[in-house]
């Protein structure tokens, strides 16, 4: 009992340790919205402004477990809501991107933007956003290196009576982009005393690792 002990616990160390070389980045910002601390509205340090009715707020139905959803059935036809995350800092010559997962089948408009002065002004990174599913969207933020800034999810209802017609927003990244997919979903198998068989997926379209850290 004792050596199958000492073996789970060295196969659980590699699978923590089973990150590739070129995926350790710099991380801003992770926001997956499924604390269990955190079950209405929106987490704390983000804010939401505007005359819509029912605003941005926390929806079971996410990519992975917990989300953000604006309803476009909700609420009346030009009603907006604009959802700021947490102040962002960035040093001097940062890369960083903005990095999320997005679903908007038949809702309004989604804008992305950027404000450096508490939502004066607006930077556009992305506008018009539709997917039919959920999809992975990324952004630079090099502009915005040296200063601090808030993204905005600006969203403006169309008072659709359709099927699912709402916005979606998930696992919100804002980290230097790594230059090669990270492996998810591990998985252990054949497990011997000496041995044990290791799968993973590599996560997005970016490309594969050639070495590992064990």
């Amino acid at each position: 009992m004792k050596k199958k002990e000492l073996l789970l616990f060295a196969v659980l160390l590699v699978v923590w340790l089973f990150v590739p070389l070129s995926s350790m980045a710099t991380v801003y910002l992770d926001e997956d919205f499924y604390s269990p601390t955190f079950t209405t509205g929106i987490p704390i340090g983000w804010n939401s402004e505007g005359n819509a009715q029912y605003p941005w707020s926390r929806n079971s139905n996410g990519y992975q477990g917990a989300c953000l959803r604006f309803s476009n059935s909700s609420n009346r036809v030009g009603q907006t809501n604009v959802l700021f995350t947490p102040k962002i800092s960035l040093p001097n010559n940062s890369i960083a991107c903005l990095e999320f997962m997005f679903m908007n089948i038949c809702g309004g408009d989604l804008t992305i933007c950027v404000t450096t002065d508490d939502g004066t002004t607006f930077d556009t990174l992305g506008t018009a956003l539709v997917a039919e599913r959920w999809i992975y969207l990324k952004y630079p933020l090099s502009k915005f290196s040296g200063h601090s800034f808030n993204v905005a999810f600006c969203s403006t209802s169309n008072w659709s009576s359709a099927t699912n017609p709402h916005h979606y927003i998930d696992n919100v990244v804002i980290q230097d982009p790594p230059l090669c997919a990270k492996p998810i979903n591990l998985s252990i198998n054949g497990m011997k005393q000496a041995s044990a068989t290791i799968g993973w997926e590599l996560d997005f379209a970016l490309s594969d690792p050639d070495r590992y850290i064990v």
